[in-house]
Formats: structure tokens, C-alpha cells, sequence
């Protein structure tokens, strides 16, 4: 059966041939991109400002998607975040998650691809922040589980950073000593410094002395603060999509962001789209500019594009 939302589209749409796929409605044939991956941040860009999805946005993906739509995500944020904040959406693709870092299938409930930085070079990072009085706070996979690991706190940026997310996972102290213990059990995937724009450049300019990782620094719009977010030197949203690419037999891949750490994956794609409230320089790359994140705009784009 033709789902409202294509109906609602196949109404103001004309027909128009597509080496695709076409969709059998009661009204004739209407042409669906199948071999278009849909791939879209989360803050700032699927989310609405409170950091969750709306009703509204969660039931039009899940009507395309139902319809076949290939729809995912290219997040900085992990699993127990993603989870959180678009529960009730059925991914039928597998989403991308500590910028590229991994990439984890919602079908089966286990991740697909694990990037992990290599341990030597966390234990010389977590080194050099320690002597510099920086906090350094480490997300890790053992089995699977996720693991934050921190050591000093050593300002308020720091303290309310740990008390938000320690709650969320499981939380411990560990000095040099009892990290380097882990080696051999936990995967490393993102190492993070949070505070000031002052704060996270002195983390970016001490990290440039450690060879096999990449660092990135971006605004965290729901504070004013800043993250480093730091990983395996290949991991990027852009490459997570080409491995998306070559398992999904996609032919085009329309990319949504707002932020720094989406330039990669936007230029990647063959169309991107940016919504109004994301930063300037973001904007100027886009081939349009949508609809402030509040008001649905990715879904919205996406159901119109997919039935088009």
C-alpha cells in the first residue's frame, strides 16, 4: 500500500522517469529514489533545538523508509546518545556514529565497524594532557559496552561535562597505569577535551605531537562551549558514507549538516543541504539552504525529494 506521505506528494508532483525505481499507487506509477542514501546530522540539523526528534519528523522518515527510502546518520555522538535522541525510528540502514568512528547496524543491534585509535597513541595523548593539567575524557568499547574513562577534573567546564554524562555510561577513574591495563580489552574510539575555544586549541596544538589521529574542534550549540573531538586518523563521517556506499550499492548520496565536522561528508556528496540556524561558512557550501532545524526541515526535504 502507498504510504500518506507518498500520496500526499504524488498529489503535487508530476510524473517523471527515473532509473530508480517507480512505486504502484491506485493513481499510477511514482518515481522513488533507492538508490539515494539519505545521510543527516543530528544537532542542529534532524533535531530540533531541545536535542530530540519531533513527532512529526520521526513519522515521515519512518513512512519512507518503509517505502524504501535508504535513510541514516552521520553523528558525533555515540550509541546511548543516538538512542536517546531518535528513539522510534526504524533504521533499515546502518547509522554513523563518533564522527565515522563506528558504524552500527540497528537491525542487529551490533556495530558493522569499529575504528579504534591505536592504544600506545591514547596513553601518549592522556600522557601529555596529565602534565598540562587538561581533563581528558575517553569513550571506549568493551564487548561492545561503552566505557567513559577520565582521570582530574581540572575546571567548571570539566566538572559539568562529567556530571551530564557520567550517569550515562559506564564511568571510571583511571590514571596512566590502570588505562594502559585495558590495552588489550577496550577499543578506543573518541577521545574528548570540552571548555573554552582557548581551551580545546591548546588540547588541538598539543595533539599535533602525536602521529595516527585527527582532532577537530566544534562549537557546542546548546552551551556556548566547546568539544575536541579527537580520533583514528582515517576516521571521518565521509569515509564511514563511502563504506556505506559500497554496502548499500548507492549511486547518490544527499548529505544535511551544520557544523565543522560535517565539511567532509558535505563534500563528499553529490547534494548537500543546510539547514538556516547552521554556521555561515557551512551555509555558503551548500546547494541550498533549508528550513531552520526546528521546523522539520530535513524530513521534510527528504519525503518531497524521495517521491519526486
Amino acid at each position: 500500500a502507498l504510504s500518506s506521505a507518498a500520496s500526499d506528494v504524488y498529489k503535487r508532483q508530476p510524473f517523471v522517469y527515473s532509473k530508480n525505481s517507480l512505486l504502484l499507487s491506485k493513481k499510477g506509477f511514482i518515481f522513488m529514489k533507492t538508490k539515494t542514501l539519505y545521510i543527516s546530522d543530528l544537532d542542529g540539523t534532524l533535531l530540533a533545538s531541545d536535542g530530540h526528534i519531533s513527532d512529526r519528523s520521526r513519522n515521515i522518515l519512518n513512512k519512507v523508509i518503509k517505502d524504501g527510502a535508504k535513510v541514516s546518520i552521520a553523528t558525533s555522538r555515540n550509541l546511548f546518545a543516538f538512542d536517546q535522541r531518535v528513539a522510534g525510528v526504524d533504521f533499515s540502514i546502518p547509522v554513523i556514529l563518533n564522527t565515522g568512528g563506528c558504524i552500527y547496524n540497528c537491525q542487529t543491534r551490533h556495530y558493522d565497524v569499529i575504528s579504534d585509535i591505536p592504544f600506545d597513541r591514547v596513553l601518549q595523548l592522556k600522557k601529555i594532557l596529565d602534565e598540562n593539567e587538561i581533563a581528558s575524557f575517553i569513550y571506549g568499547l568493551v564487548d561492545e559496552e561503552l566505557y567513559l574513562l577520565y582521570e582530574g577534573l581540572f575546571d567548571e567546564a570539566d566538572q559539568a561535562y562529567i556530571k551530564k554524562r557520567g550517569p550515562m555510561y559506564h564511568t571510571f577513574k583511571k590514571d596512566l597505569a590502570s588505562l594502559s591495563e585495558m590495552s588489550d580489552s577496550c577499543k578506543v574510539i573518541f577521545f574528548v577535551g570540552y571548555g573554552s575555544y582557548e581551551k580545546t586549541k591548546r588540547i588541538l596544538d598539543l595533539s599535533a605531537s602525536v602521529d595516527g589521529i585527527k582532532a577537530t574542534i566544534t562549537k557546542d550549540i546548546y552551551t556556548g562551549n566547546y568539544f575536541i573531538e579527537i580520533c583514528e586518523e582515517s576516521v571521518s563521517k565521509a569515509s564511514a558514507i563511502l563504506k556505506l556506499k559500497e554496502m548499500y550499492d548507492i549511486d547518490e548520496i544527499v548529505a544535511f549538516g551544520d557544523n565543522v565536522n560535517d565539511v567532509e561528508m558535505l563534500e563528499l556528496s553529490d547534494r548537500c543541504y543546510v539547514p538556516e540556524n547552521g554556521l555561515p561558512q557551512i551555509r555558503e557550501m551548500a546547494d541550498m539552504v533549508i528550513e531552520k532545524n526546528d521546523l522539520d526541515s530535513v524530513a521534510r526535504f527528504i519525503v518531497e525529494d524521495y517521491y519526486k
